[in-house]
């Protein structure tokens, strides 16, 4: 089987594509905030610092209900595990789906290199640890 073919299990349910993802970026939200005085001088704050990661799946139109389904679960706030690569579930992440949100328009765009494929690129993190898996190790 193809590398780097991400799986997800989520509320008793399996996704497992098919298509290998794209090699995903690192990402980063502070939640917090900052002002600055009349006097110019900065002042912020800092409650927690997210490392996110962003993924782009790539998948058949046959799978589509399963990606549908993995997000509409992933909506409900409730944590769900990532295999990066399916055919090496030693290696996993129990992570939040941050984007798309609930309440925002999402739908996948068709791939341009095949076009009996869509692509979906969705945000993750993971409450426990900083969430960075290189994708050419």
């Amino acid at each position: 089987m193809m590398p780097r073919r991400p799986r997800f299990d989520f509320g008793g349910a399996t996704f497992e594509a098919t298509i290998p993802a794209r090699a995903w970026t690192p990402g980063d939200e502070t939640i917090g905030g900052s002002r600055t005085s009349a006097a110019g001088v900065p002042a912020s704050y800092v409650v927690r610092r997210d490392r996110l990661l962003d993924v782009t799946l790539r998948f058949l139109e046959s799978e589509w209900e399963d990606v549908r389904d993995l997000v509409e679960f992933g909506q409900s706030a409730e944590l769900f595990t990532w295999y990066p690569d399916a055919n090496d579930l030693a290696q996993s992440a129990e992570v939040y789906l941050i984007s798309p949100k609930p309440g925002e328009k999402w739908a996948p765009v068709r791939s341009a290199d095949y076009p009996r494929a869509m692509e979906l690129t969705i945000t993750l993190r993971c409450p426990t640890a900083p969430l960075w898996l290189p994708y050419f190790a």
